[in-house]
């Protein structure tokens, strides 16, 4: 394996590892991302990590390879957003 599978490998082995303690990284722990959807919380921090420079729903789009059927709206997108606590990605990087 090489350095960067490696590193990818461990960094999705710990976003893995926060859905077990999401409640550390959501602002309202009772009520965020209990329902079951399209962006949820390990979709959302792996949907962040793999974000370039495009648009929110271009990078959307890419994400979901183009499948209409499963691509959020960029509302959606913003909504789970402001879910999210912001030291969520200084864990991750640590």
């Amino acid at each position: 394996m090489s350095f960067p599978q490696k590193v990818k490998s461990t960094l999705w082995a710990i976003v893995n590892s926060m859905t077990s303690s999401m409640d550390k990284f959501v602002k309202n722990p009772e009520k965020d991302f209990t329902r079951d959807r399209k962006l949820g919380f390990l979709q959302l921090v792996r949907f962040f990590l793999c974000m370039e420079s495009g648009c929110i729903s271009h990078e959307l789009l890419k994400y979901f390879y183009f499948l209409p059927d499963e691509v959020p709206t960029a509302s959606a997108f913003i909504q789970q957003r402001a879910k999210l606590r912001p030291d969520t990605f200084l864990h991750i990087l640590r």
